[in-house]
C-alpha cells in the first residue's frame, strides 16, 4: 500500500513538504506531544478558581496571557493513525485517532484539550480513497495561540484549526484556540499538501 500511495502521491506533484517551514524552523527540537500536554497542563493548574467572579475572571484573563505568552509559536510533533477520510471539490478532510490520552479533569491537569478541527489536505479523488484507517499521519508545526476574546476563529484566521482549551475549575470557560499555517505532514511517510500550509516569512 505504501508503495502504491507513494507514487500517487508524488506522481501528482503533491510532494509538499511545506519546505519553508521545515527549511526557517528553528533549531529547537519540537517538543512531542506528551511533553506539550504536560507543560501546558502544568500552567493550568497554577490558576485557581478564587472567591468571587471577579477575581476568577481575573484568574482565567491572567492564564490566558500566560498561554499565549508561553506556547504560542512553540513547535510540536507527533504521530497518530488516520480514522477516516472524506473528499469534496479537490479537499480530503482526514479524521485521526487522539494523539494523546484524554485525562479526567483534575485541580493538577485542569485543561480540557480537544481538537478543533480534521486536517484538510488538498489532493485528487483517486488518491483520498487509497488511504485507508490505520495509515499514520505525522504532524510537524508551529502553534498560535487565539485568546478567545478575539472572539471564534473559524476560517478567518485562514489556517488549520488544531486545539480548543477549558479551563475545568474557572467556570468552565473557554480559553482560546491554538492553530497553524507554518506545518509539514507526511501521510505513510509521504509528503502531503495541507491546504492551510503557507510559508513562513522571517
Amino acid at each position: 500500500m505504501r508503495s502504491i500511495l507513494s507514487f500517487i502521491l508524488l506522481g501528482y506533484g503533491v510532494a509538499f513538504t511545506s519546505s519553508s517551514f521545515a527549511q526557517t524552523q528553528s533549531a529547537q527540537k519540537p517538543d512531542t506531544v506528551k511533553r506539550w500536554v504536560l507543560a501546558i497542563q502544568k500552567t493550568g493548574a497554577s490558576y485557581r478558581k478564587a472567591n468571587t467572579k471577579a477575581a476568577t475572571d481575573l484568574e482565567r484573563a491572567s492564564l490566558i496571557d500566560a498561554i499565549r505568552d508561553e506556547f504560542s509559536g512553540r513547535s510540536l510533533t507527533f504521530r497518530t493513525k488516520i480514522r477516516e477520510v472524506r473528499w469534496k471539490n479537490g479537499i480530503a478532510q482526514v479524521l485521526t485517532e487522539p494523539e494523546f490520552l484524554v485525562a479526567k479533569p483534575s485541580l493538577m491537569k485542569p485543561l480540557r484539550i480537544v481538537r478543533s478541527q480534521p486536517f484538510e489536505f488538498e489532493m485528487p479523488q483517486e488518491t483520498a480513497v487509497r488511504i485507508q484507517p490505520g495509515t499514520w499521519l505525522k504532524f510537524t508545526g508551529e502553534l498560535e495561540f487565539h485568546p478567545r476574546r478575539y472572539g471564534a476563529v473559524g476560517r478567518s484566521t485562514d489556517s488549520q484549526q488544531m486545539y480548543d482549551l477549558r479551563h475545568e475549575y474557572l467556570s468552565g470557560g473557554y480559553l482560546g484556540t491554538f492553530t497553524t499555517t507554518h506545518f509539514s505532514c507526511t501521510i505513510d511517510g509521504v509528503d502531503a499538501k495541507p491546504r492551510w500550509a503557507k510559508p513562513k516569512t522571517e
